[in-house]
């Protein structure tokens, strides 16, 4: 959902989250003291993690968060009207061409472990929770960072378990610091020449 588009390479190559955050939340609207949990839907095998999203939502007792959620245009529709009725703050986007905001948004994302997602949250040092597609072998990108602190990784079978792994990540500043730093480190400078690379080595198999 917009993380494909060369735009969004250029973007996080020269990526700054302190320089954009003021406007990143602005851009989505986020009220003042409260977390951002960016969710990265529209993708394959997307559908479980809307419908986790709605248990999370229903059920959070943490402390204030907004939700970001890049549904994709396929489920933008039926989201849009479970974010209208969801008693948390939902902003349900069907496409997004700006993802340096969503990345500097959000203080946590969900998303499934792609290889050129799972190189856009080191790039960008953002704390993430990876749902891998197993099928396809996302366990291994995703092991790429949580091997080594720098992301969590939950089985799908586990699903069940990620409002409380969202709740404790968001209610942990230093922890979510940690993830991040971890993830900075595990990335190459060149954001945008790691993704192109991460596009070349999936085109070639």
């Amino acid at each position: 959902p917009g993380h494909a588009d060369p735009r969004a390479r250029h973007q996080l190559a020269a990526f700054d989250r302190a320089a954009l955050r003021d406007e990143a939340r602005a851009y989505y609207d986020v009220a003042g003291g409260t977390k951002v949990l960016g969710v990265l839907g529209g993708s394959l095998g997307a559908r479980v993690l809307n419908q986790s999203l709605q248990s999370l939502a229903a059920d959070w007792s943490g402390d204030p968060i907004t939700i970001v959620h890049l549904a994709g245009k396929a489920a933008a529709a039926e989201m849009q009207a479970v974010a209208e009725a969801s008693p948390l703050p939902w902003r349900c986007v069907a496409y997004e061409d700006r993802m340096d905001l969503f990345y500097a948004a959000a203080d946590l994302v969900v998303c499934r472990a792609g290889a050129m997602t799972v190189s856009e949250v080191a790039a960008t040092g953002t704390a993430a929770v990876f749902v891998p597609l197993e099928p396809v072998g996302q366990q291994h990108n995703a092991a790429a960072l949580s091997s080594h602190g720098a992301a969590r990784l939950l089985p799908q079978s586990d699903i069940g378990m990620l409002p409380f792994v969202a709740a404790e990540l968001l209610g942990d500043d230093d922890a979510r610091t940690a993830m991040a730093a971890a993830a900075l480190s595990r990335g190459a400078p060149d954001a945008a020449g790691t993704i192109a690379t991460r596009i070349l080595e999936a085109a070639r198999g």
